[in-house]
């Protein structure tokens, strides 16, 4: 049997990280946020290579131009791993395929830029309104860190603690983000 090799997409062509799974039943219940711990490239070239199982829905660099939907928002992204519920108003099962996530390249010491946090706040408002979501519901914007726990096995499992983005050393106010975000939804 003779194959012929696949043609590559254009250099701007739209790919998406092969890091994706279906949703399934599941539905969208809060918008979590993370840094990338590197820079935009090197982010954006882990995220898409299968081999590193990780990925978000969007990741915005530092700079003008560096933004990217890197998984459709129909599916979900590989991005919360092991989670559990932060809120009692939304109880989840699966974080990965009940949340959008968004992440920022970078991570300590150096903060987010300007460019950044004004692209994040309005990603996340045009993702709580696309979920039908209004300024009241900014309690569905979380970071990493409130959800990221141990898992099975770990002598601390099931406990938070084991992410601490993007919100860790002070890096991103959340609160800030949340206001930020609220008046846009108004």
């Amino acid at each position: 049997m003779t194959t012929t090799a696949q043609p590559k997409p254009a250099h701007n062509a739209v790919r998406f990280s092969p890091n994706k799974s279906a949703r399934g039943a599941f539905k969208v219940k809060f918008i979590c946020i993370h840094w990338s711990g590197g820079n935009y490239s090197g982010g954006e070239d882990w995220i898409m290579d299968d081999a590193s199982n990780v990925s978000y829905h969007e990741f915005i660099g530092p700079t003008e131009g560096q933004f990217r939907q890197l998984v459709p928002a129909n599916f979900a992204a590989w991005s919360v791993g092991v989670s559990k519920s932060f809120d009692p108003r939304i109880a989840f099962k699966q974080g990965n395929k009940e949340s959008y996530n968004i992440a920022l390249a970078g991570g300590p010491p150096v903060a987010p830029t300007a460019y950044q946090l004004r692209v994040l706040v309005e990603r996340t408002a045009v993702a709580m309104k696309s979920y039908g979501w209004n300024a009241e519901e900014i309690w569905r914007i979380v970071p990493h860190s409130a959800v990221a726990v141990f898992p099975a096995g770990h002598k601390r499992a099931g406990q938070l603690g084991r992410k601490s983005d993007p919100d860790g050393s002070g890096w991103l106010d959340m609160n800030r983000l949340r206001t930020e975000v609220a008046k846009r939804l108004r």
